[in-house]
């Protein structure tokens, strides 16, 4: 079983406002393992507490529905935060240099930067198992999908 969810772009809009809200249901819901981790990358200039303090006020505007124990415990117990250049593998490397096992990479980015990003995860040495899930839009109109397609064919197994 995966236990690292890696969120690429994990202070923008989409992890505020969707990822976060979701992870505190499944937290509250007892649906993540007791050892699960959520390991926000971004470009900025943070540590754990500032990105904590980061979720804490995404999931208090965006995830009513669920209790404020559940966003506390999520974030005191799942919760890291890496800066990272997520177009350059050594920075993503780095980042990730102290996960050993397989992990999802989720990306939260905009998709022009979807395909250095990929480049980039592939040669950051992920472990085997691994898996890369891509927020869509997928690619910005038909050629440059067909391209990421190409691209993700090429840098990792079909199953990731």
């Amino acid at each position: 079983m995966i236990r690292h969810l890696v969120i690429f772009g994990a202070a923008g809009d989409l992890s505020a406002r969707y990822l976060l809200p979701a992870l505190a249901q499944l937290y509250e819901r007892g649906k993540l393992p007791e050892d699960f981790r959520v390991i926000g990358v971004h470009r900025r200039d943070w540590d754990d507490e500032q990105f904590r303090r980061f979720a804490l006020d995404s999931l208090r505007r965006h995830a009513d529905e669920v209790s404020t124990e559940a966003h506390i415990g999520l974030i005191e117990q799942a919760l890291e935060y890496r800066r990272a250049d997520v177009t350059d593998g050594e920075s993503i490397a780095a980042a990730l240099s102290h996960l050993r096992e397989p992990i999802v990479a989720y990306l939260a980015l905009p998709p022009t930067v979807f395909e250095p990003t990929i480049t980039a995860l592939a040669g950051a040495g992920l472990a085997a198992g691994s898996r890369v899930v891509i927020e869509k839009p997928f690619g910005e109109d038909l050629e440059s999908a067909q391209r990421l397609n190409r691209l993700l064919r090429e840098t990792f197994p079909e199953n990731a």
